[in-house]
C-alpha cells in the first residue's frame, strides 16, 4: 500500500468520505420513507397527484450450490471477468 500525503488525495479522500456518510444516511431515510408509502398504500400500487408508487416483482436468484448436479461441476471457467471494487474507509483515531 502506498502511503499518500499530497493535499489533492487527501482532499477528494475526506470529500469522498463525506458523501459515502452523506449516501448511507439518504439510503436509510429513503428505506424508511418507502415503507412509510407502503403502509400508507397499503400494498397496492397508488398515485397521487404527480406521483405513481408501483411494485414489480423480479424472479429469485438460483441457488446454484442447493443443486445436486452441480456439486462435482467445476463452475469457474463459466465466471465472468473480475470485478475491481474500490473501498475508502476512514481510520478510527
Amino acid at each position: 500500500m502506498v502511503h499518500r500525503t499530497g493535499r489533492e488525495w487527501l482532499r477528494i479522500a475526506q470529500e469522498t468520505y463525506e458523501v459515502q456518510q452523506l449516501r448511507k444516511e439518504y439510503s436509510k431515510k429513503e428505506k424508511d420513507l418507502l415503507e412509510k408509502l407502503k403502509m400508507l398504500s397499503q400494498n397496492k400500487n397508488s398515485y397521487g397527484d404527480i406521483y405513481m408508487f408501483t411494485v414489480a416483482f423480479r424472479k429469485g436468484s438460483i441457488a446454484y450450490k442447493q443443486i445436486p448436479e452441480l456439486k462435482k461441476v467445476d463452475l469457474e471457467p463459466y465466471r465472468n471477468q473480475e470485478v475491481a471494487i474500490w473501498k475508502l474507509t476512514q481510520e478510527e483515531n
